[in-house]
């Protein structure tokens, strides 16, 4: 249970920006960048990927970043080993939005619907 009111807590933030984060993907894909897009949402500063606070202001202090699984391998959030199984769930980004969410409980990727 708390895990869906979580879920639906994090729908209701990002539910304004889905647009902008979308055009964000489009543009990662369209100049090749990574095949695979990845959103970190945090509330305290990170270095980890490039941050999108000029074009999110989102409510409760979180902050947006875009990074791809790229970058998180050079920098061993996703162990080298454990890449290929990502690339197995890691849904197409056309239809959702790859998120990375760190806050008190730890830190877990979730895949929301673009629309």
């Amino acid at each position: 249970m708390e895990k869906k009111r979580n879920y639906e807590k994090l729908e209701n933030i990002i539910s304004p920006y889905k647009a902008v984060l979308g055009k964000a993907v489009d543009t990662v894909l369209e100049q090749e960048i990574s095949k695979y897009p990845i959103f970190v949402l945090h509330k305290q500063p990170i270095e980890l990927g490039i941050s999108l606070k000029n074009e999110i202001n989102t409510p409760n202090e979180w902050l947006v970043n875009l990074s791809t699984l790229e970058e998180f391998s050079t920098k061993q959030v996703i162990e080298a080993s454990r890449i290929n199984r990502f690339t197995k769930i890691y849904k197409n980004p056309s239809e959702f939005l790859c998120l990375f969410v760190i806050d008190e409980f730890g830190a877990n990727f979730v895949f929301l619907p673009r629309i």
